[in-house]
């Protein structure tokens, strides 16, 4: 039974960490940046460089935001093993992300014949469109952020109606970007109001 509640407590504080809005808005700060590539029509090799940016922005985030209010705590093995595996799926879906807006950069750059293309433009929003759904989905599957259902299917509707209506993917990436970034910054205002910096910034075992 105490290894249980223990169990409770610690799934308790380990969502605490996804609560500072990091998420949502680092999603959102990537997809803002992959709709300025195929927008812009510009190099198609700065779509790889955004998940380092990201990446960068992340480690920011968390040390000048979130450890100093919730401190560095020590999940048990079994937690971070999870986690390694949630990070590693999230990376290998925001790789196939990545691959295919470079692939849609190289696209409208006129860089494939223009059999490929043909092929390709008609169902390019609707794929595209897929694939940012079933990113989001699966980010709020592996961190349990249920809101982000609701995201994900916001940006599957955005690439729908820019396939009948004839708006660029860029537009509906721009779109779901700032439905993110919007959610980000509100969990942020709340997070921050809701933790005060520690004094101690020690370190915190939570199997202790």
């Amino acid at each position: 039974m105490e290894t249980k509640d223990l169990l409770t407590l610690e799934s308790k504080i380990y969502q605490e960490y996804e609560k500072d809005g990091a998420v949502e808005f680092l999603m959102g700060m990537g997809l803002f940046f992959a709709s300025g590539v195929l927008e812009s029509r510009g190099s198609p090799a700065f779509a790889g460089l955004i998940p380092i940016f990201i990446i960068m922005f992340k480690k920011a985030w968390k040390k000048y935001i979130t450890y100093p209010r919730l401190g560095y705590a020590r999940f048990s093995e079994s937690r971070m093993l999870r986690r390694k595996r949630e990070k590693h799926t999230i990376l290998l879906v925001a790789a196939a992300c990545v691959a295919f807006i470079f692939l849609s950069a190289l696209a409208a750059s006129g860089t494939f014949s223009s059999e490929v293309q043909g092929a390709f433009k008609p169902y390019a929003r609707m794929v595209m469109g897929g694939i940012i759904a079933l990113i989001i989905i699966a980010v709020a599957a592996v961190r349990r952020i249920t809101h982000l259902y609701y995201v994900g299917a916001f940006a599957l509707a955005c690439f729908v109606l820019g396939h009948f209506l004839g708006f660029s993917p860029g537009i509906a990436l721009l779109l779901t970007s700032f439905v993110l970034l919007i959610i980000g910054i509100i969990r942020l205002i709340r997070f921050v109001r809701a933790n005060p910096k520690l004094e101690d910034g020690g370190v915190h075992d939570v199997n202790a």
